[in-house]
């Protein structure tokens, strides 16, 4: 596993990563580490079951289930699925996450202490550039 440091107060990028295979203690050690060091890190590359990324989350805490439950993933109610994508004229997840600043599970008495993305399907322009406007801030850096 190789971990770059972005050149910014928060961030870094995890390589050299199968977060699909049983982790080894040195590596969740590594990955929590860094996570709790930079706040936020890029892992890419993987290909994740729902149970490969729930084992992973729960390297961190026991997975909360999401309180709008018409858009968990049928067999993981501690996954919301987040898309923009439409079946019998129904959003087949949550069309419209992060389209505001806001903090993940803020309005909980006890907020979530880690927010997981796992990216299946990215959208790009035609130059190939992934769309989204996904940023990131640190109450404690400012």
């Amino acid at each position: 596993m190789h971990t770059d440091t972005l050149d910014t107060p928060l961030g870094a990028i995890i390589q050299g990563f199968d977060a699909a295979k049983r982790l080894s203690a040195r590596d969740i050690s590594a990955l929590r580490r860094t996570f709790y060091e930079r706040g936020v890190v890029c892992i890419r590359g993987q290909n994740l079951t729902p149970e490969s990324l729930l084992a992973l989350a729960k390297h961190f805490g026991e997975p909360d289930e999401h309180y709008l439950s018409h858009y968990q993933h049928p067999d993981h109610k501690t996954i919301m699925l987040v898309s923009n994508i439409q079946k019998d004229g129904r959003d087949i997840g949550h069309a419209d996450a992060g389209r505001t600043w806001h903090s993940d599970g803020s309005y909980l008495q006890t907020p979530v202490a880690v927010s997981m993305l796992y990216a299946l399907e990215v959208p790009v322009d035609l130059q190939g550039h992934a769309l989204g406007a996904t940023q990131f801030v640190s109450a404690a850096t400012a």
